[in-house]
């Protein structure tokens, strides 16, 4: 048999696509997304869309360039104070050098997550409809950690999510995504100073607590909490269809006899 020259071992083995990487730090798998949904996300934060795509540096890179260039323009203040009605205070606040790098990027973030959820869903169906091999590691083991595909309780994840978002990356093995949701969600709590302005509310003091919250940073917590719980469960299900897609291709190669050309259908 000839050998195909773009796979090492003649395409035997190798599948094309790959529908699951998993290792001692994270997973990351491939499903089918909702191009509007993705884009909808990118909207609210730039970089969370592309975080729901699996796609993690340029996620990073977005939200990133979100809190810095978005703080360095004012622009969190500006949009507080048009919510009181002080279009004048909103109008001081905004830094127009950088309010006009910030819209560019913007829109290219919202277009491009809608884009590559696309791309993404055609992968899939390539593969479904061209009934190419695939394989799913559903174990591994390293010195650092034991990765298991396991099934999660989405009901207990979405209960945690509420308490405490970042830490049920832990729970679904995505500790790249876990360190930089920590990040994130330090700076959060300390710039907006929202612990000291519950203690503040619980007391009373009402005129302290207005007094110590920052517009520029609290106005960012909404879109972040609501994207963590969103992401976290969203993933508890996906890594669930992986675990019965892995489940369904070991019982059927190992059990049945036949092709596996309708394990997707």
């Amino acid at each position: 048999m000839e050998k195909n020259k773009y796979r090492k071992d003649g395409g035997q083995n190798q599948p094309r696509r790959r529908i699951v990487v998993s290792n001692s730090l994270a997973t990351n798998s491939l499903s089918y997304k909702k191009p509007l949904m993705v884009a909808w996300w990118s909207l609210a934060f730039p970089g969370f869309g592309h975080f729901l795509l699996g796609n993690h540096l340029f996620g990073v890179i977005l939200v990133v360039f979100e809190f810095l260039i978005n703080t360095l323009s004012g622009l969190n203040t500006a949009i507080y104070f048009s919510m009181l009605g002080d279009f004048q205070e909103a109008k001081e606040a905004i830094e127009l050098k950088y309010f006009f790098v910030y819209i560019p990027i913007y829109i290219f973030a919202v277009w491009d997550s809608y884009r590559k959820a696309i791309e993404l869903n055609m992968d899939i169906e390539l593969t479904i409809t061209s009934k190419e091999k695939f394989n799913i590691n559903p174990f591994h083991l390293s010195i650092l950690e034991v990765n298991s595909l396991r099934k999660k309780n989405t009901a207990m994840t979405l209960l945690w999510a509420f308490i405490m978002p970042p830490m049920l990356y832990i729970y679904i093995h995505r500790f790249i995504t876990l360190v930089f949701t920590a990040i994130w969600w330090g700076a959060l709590l300390y710039f907006t100073n929202i612990m000291e302005a519950v203690y503040y509310s619980a007391i009373g003091e009402f005129s302290k607590t207005k007094e110590i919250l920052d517009p520029q940073w609290v106005l960012n917590l909404p879109s972040v909490y609501t994207f963590t719980i969103f992401d976290v469960h969203t993933k508890a299900i996906e890594n669930n269809k992986m675990y019965e897609l892995e489940m369904i291709h070991h019982l059927r190669s190992t059990y049945q006899e036949g092709s596996l050309e309708d394990l997707f259908t």
